[in-house]
């Protein structure tokens, strides 16, 4: 199948609607290629008023911010062949409750997206059946596996989850795509129910660095090597902040 995936933003031939185009550009700049492409109408984002520029900006720089998780998810699918774009069935085949689902996926291992589809900002999500709860990265609401969930949404919002067990390393920077995405990063650490494991690769696909956290009783020790200083944020039960600096740390 196709590794990455790209799609007109708003939609190719025709114009659209104020609405159609901020949330398709929530779903567009939560893929692994963004781009706003039409034919017969012009799709720079202040056409379609104030509200469609401030959004646009506000997930272009999620996007950018991200840029070490979604470099590290690309050298995955070039290696493996498994999409950076996922039907929730391919990674979680074992829970039947997701073989049906064609409204959400998985962007990356660690990410489940749910795109919004009405002008209400209502959507309707599965969350898989997983040890530990999913944690919203936008609002920090979280979510017990196993169920469905309904709730409503403004246009700066939707269902962008994170997966228990799962690190998140977020860039220094929200101005460019391409940068030493291990200078200075935010790693979050997400409901650690046992251990993880996050790897940051530079533009070139290189390896550059390794982060490791693993709960051990009371403590959780995290292992970062290739990274001189980072903001390290554990969240979770217990949700702790920490300065980390290259080696062991117990926090």
């Amino acid at each position: 199948g196709f590794g990455y995936w790209s799609h007109d933003i708003s939609g190719f031939e025709a114009g659209t609607t104020p609405d159609l185009y901020k949330r398709w550009t929530q779903f567009g700049l939560l893929s692994s290629h963004s781009r706003y492409h039409g034919s017969s109408e012009y799709k720079v984002p202040w056409l379609y008023g104030d509200e469609a520029v401030a959004v646009t900006r506000f997930f272009t720089k999620l996007k950018l911010r991200l840029m070490p998780y979604i470099q590290a998810q690309s050298v995955y699918t070039s290696k493996n062949g498994i999409p950076m774009l996922r039907a929730m069935v391919l990674e979680f085949s074992e829970d039947e409750a997701t073989h049906g689902l064609d409204r959400q996926y998985m962007f990356g291992e660690n990410f489940l997206v749910a795109p919004i589809f009405n002008e209400f900002g209502k959507v309707s999500f599965y969350v898989p059946n997983t040890k530990g709860k999913w944690t919203d990265h936008l609002s920090q609401k979280t979510y017990s596996g196993g169920r469905w969930y309904s709730e409503q949404y403004d246009y700066f919002h939707l269902p962008l989850l994170v997966r228990p067990d799962s690190i998140i390393v977020e860039g220094f920077t929200d101005s460019q795509a391409v940068y030493d995405y291990t200078e200075s990063p935010t790693i979050h650490i997400y409901e650690l129910t046992d251990q993880a494991e996050s790897l940051i690769y530079d533009e070139h696909g290189k390896k550059a660095a390794t982060i490791r956290a693993v709960n051990k009783q009371n403590t959780m020790e995290i292992e970062i090597y290739g990274i001189e200083q980072a903001k390290v944020i554990v969240h979770g039960e217990k949700k702790r902040e920490a300065m980390i600096v290259s080696g062991v740390n117990e926090i």
